[in-house]
Parts: C-alpha cells; structure tokens; sequence
C-alpha cells in the first residue's frame, strides 16, 4: 500500500470511528427529537404546557396604549408559579391593562388580578381563583452555557396560535445594554413574537431557564429572556411586600461608553445624581469618585451592578473601593432601600 492509500484508509478509519461515537450517537438522537433516558421534545412539551398559560388583557380608556381605531386587547404568555394560582408573565404586558384574563391550556378562562409589578426587572405576579394548578419547575440559569439547546412556548401573535413550541439553543448569556431591564438576560435563537412575551425558555429537562421579555422586532433570531436566578429573587418579594425591596447608595451609577458599546473595560462606574443626606453623601462620596469594586467584586458595568446587588438588602454593609484622581481608597457603608 502506497502512502496516499495508508492515508486515505486512516480517513475512513477515522472517519468510521467518529460515526460510531457516544457524541454521534447523540447528535443522532437530538436529530430524532430523542433526548437521554430516551425521551421526546413531545414528552418535555406535554409535561411543561399545562404550567404555560395565556394572557389577555383589556387596555384601560386611561391608558397611552388605548386607541378608539383598534380593538385595545394584549395578547402575552404566563406561567404558573404556585398551585393555588399564582401567575408570572412580565411588567410590559399588564402596566396599562384594566382587566387581565388568564387562559389555561386545556382552554378555561380565567379573571387575574394584578398582585404586583417591578417595571425595573419587568416581571409581574397576578392571581387566578383556580387551584391544582401545576406549576413549573426552574432551572439554574447561572449553570447554562452557549450553545445548549432550549424549548419556548407561547401565545405569539393571536390566541388561534396558543401554546406555540420552538425550538433553539442559547445564543448568548450575561447580555446587558438590551433597554428591557437593569439585569442582564439569556439571549436565544428560538423563534419569538409578540405574544410570547411571559412564555418560558425551557432546557432539555423541561427545566425554566427564565422567561422571555422581547427581541428586536427588525432583526431575526435576538429574542432575550430574564433570568430564573432574577425571577428568583423578584417574584417572592412580590408576593410578600407588594414591591421589591432594594439595596440603594443614594445615588445612580453610570457604565462608561466604553461599556455602553458592549467593549471589555475595567473602568469602573460612575456616580451620579448623589441625593444630599442619602448613604453615598455621608460617606463623602462625590461625582468625582468612580465605584472599583463591592466587597472585592470588580464592576464595570451597570447591569453588573444590579446583578451584585441581589446577593445584598436595605441594611446590609459593604465595603466599596473607589477611585478619585488616580489614588483609591476603601470606604465601608449600610445600603438604604431604594424608593
């Protein structure tokens, strides 16, 4: 045998062999809509779609949104948070809405009232007199990673499309900038329209990665989602206070344009709009100075920030490292709660 021959027999052997791998054998499977244990894309569907609801709302005469020329109805997804009724589905869908209906999956009907909302993290809790209701299960978001395959359900569009299930897979993970919340989002390809918003992204357990919050209308295929891990720690709060109750400095923090353009960057935050008397003044902290890090976790931008955040509340310390003309400084404050 010549060594072109040698050559091309060690191909195919290889060849051979990558075919008859335990990651061929997968992709295989995934291509069947088979996932491990043996289960379907249907059996993962048919266990989370009785915990995804509809959502229609009936625009108020008061509202900016209301127009005499159009029939005034939002049309959004949800799922079922608790058994005794409780629902989730976003901020954006039920802020100018004076009736809020909920449609289960086997079709029934029923009148929500809004618990409560948080336009910053653009979730919102409503109720329904239902019991025995199932709700869904979450996954960790903070475990997920780019690239692996994901599942939404919906109502996009109209309720003639109720329960629409795409498929797709993480696209992108810690997105900040993306105008919808302060925290940072899931980014997936899976297909999304207006009407989806509320609705879960699934992993392949059926698991809730988070829920979606909007896209691009201009562009394909950039849908983002709010986090499980944001979820988690909204919604509870919701329940309980009516509200969520932040940490706060008593001033804004602002990402440099740097960061605005989405470029690495160790530049800090900025302060701004120091309320006179609030917990950054007291501390003598002024626009001059630029916020390094928290408790020794580097931030550079605001989303960043927001994130850090959750891990504290109104009454918690923390030690900030700042910078003011070239030299730093470290300066411990108690966190107001932000109005």
């Amino acid at each position: 045998m010549n060594k072109t021959a040698r050559h091309i027999a060690a191909a195919l052997a290889a060849a051979v062999a990558l075919a008859c791998s335990p990651q061929a054998a997968a992709r295989t499977s995934a291509a069947a809509g088979l996932l491990a244990g043996g289960r379907s894309l249907t059996d993962i569907v048919s266990q989370v779609e009785p915990s995804v609801v509809g959502i229609i709302g009936k625009i108020g005469v008061a509202s900016k949104e209301y127009s005499e020329a159009a029939d005034n109805i939002v049309v959004a997804s949800g799922i079922v948070y608790k058994s005794n009724g409780f629902i989730i589905t976003n901020n954006h869908v039920t802020e100018e809405c004076e009736r809020i209906f909920a449609v289960l999956s086997d079709k029934r009907v029923y009148e929500a009232e809004l618990v409560a909302a948080d336009e910053s993290s653009d979730l919102a809790l409503i109720k329904i007199s239902k019991g025995m209701l199932k709700p869904v299960e979450f996954a960790d978001s903070s475990e997920v990673r780019t690239g692996e395959s994901v599942i939404t359900i919906g109502t996009p569009v109209e309720f003639g499309l109720q329960n629409t299930v795409a498929l797709g897979i993480v696209s992108g993970i810690n997105r900040g900038n993306t105008g919808f919340t302060e925290y940072q989002f899931l980014q997936t390809d899976a297909a999304a329209n207006p009407g989806n918003s509320g609705g879960p992204l699934m992993n392949m357990d059926g698991g809730v990665l988070g829920i979606i919050a909007g896209g691009y209308s201009m562009f394909q295929g950039l849908t983002f989602c709010i986090t499980s891990e944001t979820i988690q720690y909204i919604i509870p709060q919701l329940e309980a206070y009516g509200k969520v109750r932040r940490p706060d400095l008593g001033a804004r923090l602002v990402q440099g344009l740097v960061a605005d353009f989405g470029l690495p960057t160790d530049s800090g935050l900025f302060f701004a709009d120091i309320e006179k008397g609030g917990v950054a003044d007291l501390a003598g902290i002024t626009d001059a100075d630029t916020l390094i890090s928290l408790n020794g976790v580097g931030l550079s931008t605001a989303s960043a920030y927001a994130e850090e955040l959750k891990k504290y509340a109104p009454g918690d310390t923390a030690e900030l490292v700042l910078e003011r003309g070239g030299a730093r400084r470290a300066v411990s404050v108690t966190f107001g709660e932000r109005e």
